[in-house]
């Protein structure tokens, strides 16, 4: 037996899933998306596995490993060596947090709710407009 079974692997998947899918780490993904797209690729890796290694901090120490860079490659090395990677739930998780991870999605999205929203406000009636005419009208004396 191992200290790291795979249905420990496959909650841990899970769990990270939904903190990745959480709308305030898609809101900090996105906006680390902008922040630092003008950024050398090494600098913008690191502060990118820097909001990462936020969530996984969390998650990761209770199946064993240190919430540290170095815990999250021994994690990801135990998933390779004990063969996980090959199960076909391991492998969906894999691909349905590789999405929710991606800079480039989450800051699109963002700008598109920024757009939305901004589309939303210069809609909305002008207080003068939400008014009925009759009211405004002034009776001739």
């Amino acid at each position: 037996g191992t200290d790291f079974p795979l249905d420990a692997a496959l909650m841990l998947q899970e769990e990270m899933k939904a903190a990745f899918a959480s709308h305030e780490f898609q809101e900090a993904l996105g906006a680390l998306h902008w922040a630092t797209k003008d950024l050398k690729i090494a600098e913008r890796n690191k502060q990118y596995r820097e909001l990462l290694l936020e969530v996984q901090k969390l998650i990761v120490p209770r199946y064993g490993f240190e919430g540290t860079q170095k815990g999250m490659s021994l994690m990801l090395m135990a998933f390779q060596a004990l063969g996980y990677n090959d199960d076909p739930t391991v492998d969906a998780n894999t691909q349905a947090m590789n999405v929710l991870i991606s800079m480039d999605v989450a800051g699109n999205a963002l700008a598109e709710r920024a757009a939305k929203e901004q589309a939303r406000t210069s809609a909305a009636l002008k207080p003068w407009e939400e008014v009925p005419w009759e009211v405004k009208k002034v009776e001739a004396p």
